[in-house]
């Protein structure tokens, strides 16, 4: 794929066990089904590509990108896959063990900071030509949901892409009966669950309750979903 739509070469962090974080500290952020180095790195650059395939499909083409920046950038297993394409690129995240990771492991080529459960970031207004937050969405809850949304217009262009991943109810929400499902989807639209911590909290929202939020802001252009995986919200910045 980076071949033949790209002409662009892999890089060697692509591949690199020994650039994969320790195996205690990728069992507490992301489980131990990614603990293990091929497992990181290869479910890094699958959902990448759900990523870049998006961006093709829509139209966005990476080498033209100047920023690009993952918001909620964790232990770098996604963005490391972005290092083929020219764009400066930025991560940030609240958790201060997994940025101080990124920063030493990427920190040549991904510019990371650390960031706090709300809003404002640290970035000049329409500063960003793509933004992309994976597992992100799904837990930051409706007490801070519309600011968010309102800082990711504010720090990107007009029309930069921004893809957020979701959950998908059939895999998401097992712990859920089908009698609250439906007063749910009768109801507010959307669902949250979980604790004070950011990591175990929970929130689904039906189609029409996503683009009812999100559009306030952004054109959205297609809600992805994909196989044991989250769903995408692939949207542009008018």
């Amino acid at each position: 794929w980076y071949r033949n739509k790209y002409s662009l070469a892999l890089d060697p962090i692509q591949s690199d066990a020994a650039r994969v974080p320790p195996l205690e500290l990728v069992a507490e952020i992301q489980g131990k089904g990614k603990a293990r180095p091929d497992a990181f790195l290869a479910s890094g650059q699958r959902t990448v590509m759900h990523y870049l395939q998006e961006l093709d499909e829509h139209g966005f083409d990476p080498r033209r990108f100047g920023r690009i920046l993952e918001f909620g950038v964790g232990l770098s297993r996604l963005i490391r896959h972005y290092y083929p394409f020219p764009a400066a690129l930025y991560g940030c995240d609240v958790v201060a063990r997994v940025v101080e990771f990124s920063q030493e492991c990427c920190g040549e080529r991904v510019n990371v900071v650390q960031s706090q459960l709300s809003p404002p970031l640290p970035y000049d207004d329409a500063y960003f030509d793509y933004v992309y937050a994976n597992s992100v969405f799904t837990h930051i809850q409706t007490d801070t949901l519309s600011e968010w949304i309102a800082e990711l217009s504010r720090i990107t262009s007009p029309g930069a892409c921004v893809i957020v991943s979701l959950f998908s109810p059939n895999r998401y929400l097992g712990h859920v009966s089908e009698r609250d499902f439906d007063r749910m989807l009768q109801s507010d639209g959307y669902l949250e669950w979980g604790s004070s911590d950011v990591r175990v909290n929970g929130l689904y929202a039906t189609p029409d309750k996503l683009r009812e939020w999100w559009g306030a802001h952004f054109e959205v252009l297609e809600l992805r979903g994909h196989f044991k995986d989250q769903s995408h919200l692939v949207m542009r910045r008018p």
